[in-house]
């Protein structure tokens, strides 16, 4: 570890990586590791700075034990009246929100438990777009941290068995685990109802040229056929998205399918660029799906003649929204290993992984 540092920027000093042999995990309190910091000799300007990573990281305001608290509510409560309107309250608790993950799972399992079979089908299709890029991406640090992580997991854990209670298709039973297995893959925190979650490329085939599921949650497929079916075959699976009525329900996170496969159809490109374009700055989940999409020039070209700040190097972009991610308090090895890869040398990155 230490030698990892001293690679990633040669400027920490041995009094900064000394930090390694103290006895501290993720999201202890703080005080303690300012005493000791103190006692090494630190500035209280270097203090300072270190206390203010620590409140981008873990924020006074946690929404989890909201979160929590209400689904031990529901569990434990017998009556089908008060457990509605609770349900209803859960679903005004996802909307606020700063978790692209959960807040479509919580509405995913609100809707489903109140009996909103449309509105259900439309957050499960929002849910099953999160790839683990994007959840990691989007992943909020305090969910993580020494004293949540195991409190998180569980919540995660009854949100699956209270959303499953209301799928009565057990392939999307299956779609939502195989999706998900990424969270857990030794099983040992999430208990998933499917043991095999993976799917044999005829499967794979048959439901990609289904409506009812290939065209409903494109990300999951197209993951799941990457190196597996031929570019024939994924050309004509992003042909069927592109028809109106289909195209308009396919979510912004679903839009890395169309990079170097965007079609030539001017009412396609029209429609795909306007809603890259009026979804950019709203999340970290979107804005890294939409950035990876401009390294297409043809992206690149279409959307920089509608967003100014589109025009930028894509370089800047990505260094500006890993940056943007720390501070938002998003889960920070994957940024920081992002700016990491890019050539960026910085001090301050030791505080961002060890607090």
């Amino acid at each position: 570890m230490k030698g990892f540092f001293k690679k990633c920027n040669p400027q920490f000093s041995e009094r900064t990586l000394d930090i390694l042999h103290y006895p501290y995990k993720k999201g202890n309190d703080l005080k303690d590791i300012l005493s000791f910091l103190k006692s090494r000799g630190f500035s209280n300007l270097e203090l300072q700075k270190i206390t203010d990573i620590w409140n981008f990281k873990y924020p006074k305001q946690n929404k989890l034990e909201s979160y929590i608290k209400l689904i031990e509510s529901i569990k434990s409560n017998k009556s089908k009246l008060k457990k509605f309107a609770l349900y209803n309250d859960l679903i005004a608790l996802a909307e606020n929100s700063d978790s692209l993950f959960l807040k479509s799972l919580l509405k995913s399992v609100g809707y489903g438990q109140i009996g909103n079979i449309g509105l259900l089908a439309k957050n499960i299709k929002k849910l099953l777009s999160i790839n683990e890029i994007v959840y990691l991406a989007d992943l909020k640090q305090y969910f993580v941290s020494e004293e949540n992580k195991d409190k998180y997991f569980q919540l995660i854990n009854d949100l699956f068995h209270l959303l499953r209670e209301t799928i009565t298709d057990e392939k999307v039973n299956k779609i939502l685990d195989s999706n998900f297995k990424f969270l857990d893959i030794k099983g040992e925190k999430i208990e998933f109802e499917y043991e095999e979650k993976t799917w044999s490329l005829n499967d794979l085939r048959q439901n990609m040229n289904t409506s009812l599921y290939g065209t409903s949650f494109p990300s999951f497929w197209m993951k799941s056929a990457i190196n597996r079916i031929s570019d024939k075959e994924r050309r004509e699976f992003v042909t069927k998205l592109e028809k109106n009525r289909i195209l308009n329900e396919v979510n912004i996170l679903d839009y890395w399918i169309f990079k170097e496969n965007l079609s030539p159809n001017d009412r396609v490109r029209d429609h795909v660029v306007k809603s890259i374009d009026n979804s950019y700055g709203k999340s970290i989940g979107s804005d890294y799906v939409i950035l990876e999409l401009l390294e297409d020039g043809v992206f690149k070209k279409n959307l920089s003649s509608r967003n100014k700040d589109l025009k930028k190097p894509i370089f800047t972009l990505k260094r500006n929204l890993f940056h943007r991610a720390l501070e938002n308090g998003r889960e920070t090895s994957y940024p920081v290993l992002k700016l990491i890869e890019m050539g960026e040398e910085n001090p301050d990155f030791i505080w961002w992984l060890m607090l």
